[in-house]
């Protein structure tokens, strides 16, 4: 998958494809949840991409 940065074409890392495909589980790649987590995932909204790759590598609990 690519998406459009800074107007040139940039291709997802893999590992933000399967997070995004785990997190957004009933939306399909076209879908806007999808995307906005693609984006958000790759640093557009000025988040730090460091803590994303964190955030992505963390094992959330179902029951606590």
């Amino acid at each position: 998958m690519f998406i459009e940065q800074n107007y040139q074409q940039v291709k997802v890392p893999e590992a933000i494809l399967e997070f995004c495909d785990y997190y957004t589980y009933d939306a399909e790649r076209n879908n806007i949840r999808y995307l906005d987590c693609v984006f958000m995932n790759m640093g557009e909204y000025g988040n730090d991409p460091k803590m994303l790759e964190d955030l992505r590598k963390r094992i959330y609990p179902v029951f606590q």
